[in-house]
């Protein structure tokens, strides 16, 4: 019998800076483009802001299974700045110097 793995029909999307950026992308292109039940989850690590708010809203209403993870000293996640226009897709967990975690909408 071929070997079958268990996560066979899910797609984790992980990435960190840049390549956060990227499965970000990645996970709403797959989102859009794979059959439903498909399972899609992405997972970042102190992403830069990947588009404007009409971004933001649209990849908000098409994935639900997406967390962004910052930690408090990173300058990665405030750039580029909102003052151009750019925004933060929802759901961020915000590591404080403390050490704690902070689940927070987002932006």
């Amino acid at each position: 019998m071929p070997y079958q793995p268990s996560f066979l029909g899910h797609y984790p999307q992980i990435g960190h800076s840049l390549g956060g950026a990227i499965a970000e992308l990645d996970t709403l292109f797959m989102t859009l483009n794979l059959p439903e039940g498909t399972t899609i989850r992405g997972v970042t690590f102190g992403t830069p802001r990947v588009g404007n708010k009409a971004w933001a809203t649209f990849f908000d209403s098409q994935v639900s299974n997406f967390t962004r993870i910052n930690n408090k000293r990173d300058p990665v996640p405030v750039v580029p700045g909102r003052l151009l226009g750019f925004r933060h897709v929802a759901t961020e967990i915000h590591i404080q110097s403390d050490g704690r975690a902070v689940i927070c909408p987002g932006e």
